[in-house]
Parts: structure tokens; C-alpha cells; sequence
């Protein structure tokens, strides 16, 4: 089963605010439901970034493959048997079948109506 420990401090960004170091900023980019999964193995994380998916591997931290880059995704899920990884664009009304291994594409459905959440995914 995976760990989690501390490796390192983050520094805060420097503010004139009087919470400054207490309170971080941020700015809301809309819900992220479903914006990271682990593969079955456990070997890999699969996280939303600024446009696309990244696989990380979970030894060494490192982006080993993106995926669909250069798209808006608001929610990818793992299908419950860990064969399939989901993404899903409100910007484009895309829901795209990915498969985890190689991060190729093997299906797309497109409109959809704002799919900004996938919430669950079983094989048939």
C-alpha cells in the first residue's frame, strides 16, 4: 500500500497581506471533480494540468506521458476494472475513452452538453 510523507517545505508566495505565510491565495479555476486517479497497479497518478492529462509515476514523481494536450479536460475517472481512463472537456462537450497504458485515445463522444464531471465508470 502507497505512503505519504513529507519530502520538503513549499515557500509561500510573499504578500503585503496581513495573513501573509497563514493564508495561501489562490484563484478559483471552477470544480474539479475527479481531477486525479492512481492507476490499478499503483504504479501511476493521472492529474489534470493546465490543458491536458499527465501520467506521473509514483517512484519518482516524474510526468512520464501527457495526454490529450492541448485540451480543456474538467474530470477524468479510472473505469472500476482499471482497463480505462475517462477525460471529459465542458469547453469542447467531448467525453474521450482513453486507454491508461499508452495514452492513446480509443474513443470520443462528442455532443455531449457540458460534461464537466464524470463520476463513475464500469467495464460491461
Amino acid at each position: 500500500m502507497p505512503s505519504v510523507e513529507r519530502t520538503a517545505q513549499l515557500a509561500l508566495n510573499s504578500s503585503r497581506s496581513p495573513l501573509a505565510g497563514l493564508v495561501r491565495e489562490a484563484d478559483a479555476k471552477g470544480a474539479r471533480i475527479g481531477g486525479a486517479a492512481v492507476s490499478a497497479d499503483g504504479r501511476t497518478l493521472f492529474a489534470l494540468g493546465s490543458t491536458g492529462i499527465m501520467a506521473i509515476d509514483t517512484a519518482s514523481l516524474k510526468v512520464r506521458l501527457r495526454i490529450l494536450e492541448g485540451e480543456s479536460i474538467d474530470s477524468l475517472r479510472l473505469s472500476t476494472d482499471g482497463q480505462w481512463l475517462y477525460a471529459a472537456g465542458a469547453a469542447t462537450s467531448k467525453v474521450w475513452q482513453i486507454d491508461p497504458s499508452t495514452g492513446a485515445v480509443s474513443g470520443e463522444v462528442t455532443g455531449t452538453t457540458n460534461p464537466w464531471a464524470i463520476l463513475w465508470a464500469a467495464p460491461k
